[in-house]
């Protein structure tokens, strides 16, 4: 499907299709077999998240040095990701459960909040390098669930699709924030998600997250 990519409308149009399927079930696409940079900005352009292939590196022992031209490309889409209206300026920070301490760990977070905040709803659970495992619910019969997981440069309306397909107990669990190697930076709440949208449909420029305390 990659091979040729940047020049055949038939498979432009499949990745585009497979992106927005990926962004509704919660998964990354992978683009594998990128053998030219004119195959990298096709499915860069696209919105394409992981991409492997000839033109980022051929196996080797270490990590592999990206040629100039890839590397200026890369930023390049980066720059243009950036202007595009993502999760990023939603991410909050969140109090967190350690994994198999997770009553241990309930028990100080709601020593140190505020009776009553939304935090003490719902608790990321991460394992020891910080990478979000499941979603503690304070109130569930069980408490332990799956947590979404979205990028900062996760356009809003991915992030939004995603969270309106789950179940409708879920729907509104707020979604974890995960650098390149998948440790979480804080969490996306939903409601800011659907606050960003209204408020683009309004004509305003989208906010910033609040504090949920």
């Amino acid at each position: 499907l990659v091979t040729g990519v940047d020049h055949d409308e038939a498979k432009l149009a499949l990745v585009e299709m497979f992106g927005h399927f990926a962004g509704r079930v919660d998964a990354w696409l992978l683009a594998e077999g990128v053998e030219n940079v004119h195959e990298l900005a096709a499915v860069t352009r696209l919105g394409v998240p992981l991409a492997q292939g000839y033109v980022l590196g051929r196996p080797a022992s270490g990590w592999a040095v990206l040629p100039s031209e890839v590397r200026q490309q890369l930023i390049r889409a980066a720059a243009v990701a950036e202007e595009r209206h993502t999760v990023e300026p939603f991410v909050e920070p969140w109090p967190f459960l350690e994994e198999g301490r997770e009553l241990e760990g309930l028990q100080l977070v709601r020593e140190a909040l505020e009776p009553g905040s939304q935090m003490l709803s719902v608790l990321p659970v991460l394992d020891r390098y910080r990478r979000p495992v499941s979603i503690y619910s304070v109130s569930a019969a069980a408490p332990a669930r799956t947590i979404a997981q979205v990028k900062a440069t996760t356009r809003v309306t991915d992030a939004a699709r995603r969270a309106m397909t789950r179940p409708y107990q879920r729907r509104f669990d707020p979604m974890a924030c995960v650098d390149d190697a998948g440790t979480c930076l804080g969490v996306v709440r939903v409601e800011r998600l659907i606050e960003a949208l209204t408020s683009a449909l309004d004509g305003h420029e989208p906010g910033r997250a609040r504090s949920a305390a």
